[in-house]
């Protein structure tokens, strides 16, 4: 058995050897990673952050501090009644037309001898034939009345229609007018004097075959170019081919022996001119008239026409000055003019009469 003992002894030696050995590596690898372990909480300590909680979030129990709801109703009502007016008060700035009577009386000293309605439901230019009830054939009926104080009982008496410039209205009221003095049981001559545009032979469908530039221009004679309507007591005399000199043509004798005789026959004359801002044919002609007739349309003329028109009174020598004012929006009838009817209705009406 001690034999056996002394056999077995440097083995177990050399166990007890690799077992130390063993436990020396272990030991020396935890004391390196406890020393690692160390080193890096001693790094993270040493880090200082870059932002500090001043005063933790709350929630506040009334209302968001952002959005400011109460803040943004009160901006959006704001902007919506101030931009709309804005807009307004800069477009009455801009506007540099006629707006109403009383601003024509505050711009010039040319008397005014009536105002015309707009006309809405006419499909006809001959408005006191085709409505004599109406609100335009009672304006026509008052500037008859103020046209009284002009003429003073002179007896043939001529009328001269002009404007500033084209589409305010001259032929439509030159007809109406002569039309309403027709009506009165006066006989009534309307001249289209407008030999470069004539228009008056369109409102009345006619031909413009002859007329008054044929008269002057010594082809043709009087009984030839006067025309009789299908009112009694109006006549008219169209302006006929547009000639290459017009104003040549009107400052000719026959001009004036083409007022003279129709003097013989008639009570008043029309006469339907260019627009005086545009050619001298109606500065031409004025030397013809009792009464010269300015035309301005509301919401269409500009302010400068009245300077135009101030010219003309004191520097041009346009005597018996008077204004037209057309186009005048209606505010209500109260009830003394016949009402408006629509295209439709008035086409029926013609209809059923037929």
């Amino acid at each position: 058995g001690i034999s056996t003992s002394v056999e077995k002894l440097p083995n177990s030696e050399r166990k007890l050897v690799s077992l130390n050995r063993l436990l020396k590596l272990n030991e020396n690898i935890y004391l390196f990673l406890m020393e690692k372990r160390s080193s890096a909480a001693i790094s993270m300590s040493s880090n200082i952050p870059d932002c500090k909680v001043i005063e933790p979030a709350m929630l506040n129990p009334l209302s968001p501090i952002s959005p400011n709801r109460r803040m943004a109703f009160m901006i959006a009502i704001l902007m919506g009644f101030f931009l709309p007016l804005m807009f307004f008060v800069l477009l009455d700035v801009l506007n540099d037309t006629i707006r109403d009577k009383e601003e024509v009386e505050s711009l010039t000293r040319v008397p005014i001898m009536g105002t015309v309605p707009r006309a809405n439901n006419f499909d006809s230019k001959m408005v006191i034939a085709e409505r004599p009830k109406s609100a335009i054939a009672e304006s026509f009926r008052i500037i008859r009345t103020n046209l009284s104080f002009f003429q003073a009982k002179k007896t043939p008496f001529v009328i001269l229609l002009t404007s500033s410039v084209s589409s305010e209205g001259k032929t439509y009221n030159a007809l109406n007018l002569a039309s309403i003095l027709a009506a009165s049981g006066k006989k009534t001559v309307l001249l289209g004097f407008d030999l470069r545009k004539p228009q008056l032979h369109n409102y009345l469908n006619m031909e413009n075959e002859i007329g008054i530039s044929n008269y002057i221009s010594g082809n043709i004679s009087l009984q030839e170019i006067v025309k009789p309507t299908k009112m009694n007591d109006l006549f008219i005399i169209n302006a006929g081919p547009t000639p290459p000199n017009p104003a040549e043509l009107l400052l000719g004798d026959k001009t004036k022996e083409l007022i003279r005789e129709l003097k013989n026959d008639f009570d008043y004359i029309i006469m339907d001119t260019p627009p005086v801002g545009l050619v001298t044919d109606a500065l031409i002609l004025k030397e013809e008239a009792d009464l010269n007739l300015f035309v301005i349309r509301q919401d269409y003329s500009k302010r400068s026409f009245i300077d135009n028109l101030n010219d003309l009174h004191v520097k041009k020598g346009m005597k018996n000055l008077s204004i037209l004012i057309n186009d005048v929006p209606v505010k209500g009838n109260y009830g003394y003019y016949e009402e408006e009817l629509s295209y439709k209705d008035r086409l029926i009406n013609k209809i059923k009469k037929a």
